[in-house]
């Protein structure tokens, strides 16, 4: 058990409705072998995926980091570096740690955390169902679809999902616990660190 002040900002729900859908489309789509994604006991949204096979390479990519025959939580936490968040975020944060079939970057509670997780699901099924969800912002400046969504709650954070052709990303950032998060500034921290993870999947 980690220490109280080691301990990360709950994931309040940011990518709750990502992770709902991903359920739905894995479910019909039959694209995942693995169990469906699931809400954690301590209020984290993330896809149960450990020990699965790792999502496959999207056809046109160059492989980067996340090799074949590794699990889902290896080819998470090879998608980003400490250092690299470090310098994103402005906080410290622990190295990368397996967690519930993704990864997490973890910081002090009145600093921001990041977390991303993969999932097996074809790019149409993830743009037709966050296209219909009024609750996710479509982003432009990104290489694949990409979609944005906010929670205020208990200090504000956000998730960015990335529809790649046969992967879903979804990248939750997480204010502090101290006040509440600026939305544009998490977004585009965001935006920093899902463009860095997409040029390694």
């Amino acid at each position: 058990m980690r220490e109280p002040a080691r301990w990360c900002p709950p994931r309040i729900g940011p990518s709750a409705v990502a992770v709902a859908i991903a359920v739905s489309l894995v479910a019909a789509c039959g694209a995942s072998e693995s169990p469906a994604p699931a809400s954690g006991s301590d209020g984290i949204s993330s896809m149960p995926l450990e020990g699965s096979a790792a999502p496959p390479t999207p056809a046109g990519s160059t492989g980067g980091e996340a090799t074949a025959g590794a699990t889902a939580d290896d080819v998470a936490c090879s998608l980003l570096e400490a250092e690299e968040i470090v310098d994103v975020v402005g906080n410290s944060v622990e190295s990368g740690t397996a967690a519930l079939g993704g990864c997490e970057w973890i910081s002090e509670p009145d600093e921001t955390s990041i977390q991303i997780v993969t999932s097996d699901v074809a790019e149409a099924a993830c743009t037709d169902a966050f296209d219909a969800d009024e609750s996710q912002e479509r982003l432009t400046g990104f290489t694949v679809p990409a979609y944005w969504f906010y929670a205020s709650e208990v200090g504000g954070g956000g998730a960015i999902t990335a529809c790649l052709a046969s992967t879903m990303l979804i990248l939750n950032i997480t204010g502090g616990l101290d006040d509440e998060a600026d939305e544009q500034a998490l977004l585009g921290q965001a935006r920093q660190l899902v463009e860095m993870a997409l040029e390694r999947l």
